[in-house]
């Protein structure tokens, strides 16, 4: 599986223009179903990641992105 950390950096005054058109992509392309515990965070499985990667490569500009490939994700307590 692959985890996905991203979070928004742009400008003030572009902040929410950059946000909306973001969101609006995420969920058209049905990748909002990949959300975990927090917008900010997809997990996706495997074979999504192409798909994943080619997303936010459209948004490099305006996003810092952090992937993580893991086996497993555990809560502690």
């Amino acid at each position: 599986m692959l985890v996905y950390i991203y979070d928004i950096k742009t400008a003030l005054r572009n902040y929410n223009r950059v946000k909306r058109v973001f969101y609006y992509n995420l969920n058209r392309r049905g990748l909002n179903k990949y959300y975990w515990k927090t917008k900010s965070v997809l997990v996706v499985p495997d074979n999504m990641g192409h798909v994943v990667d080619s997303f936010f490569k459209e948004y490099s500009k305006f996003l810092i992105v952090y992937k993580i490939k893991c086996r497993e994700i555990k809560e502690l307590k």
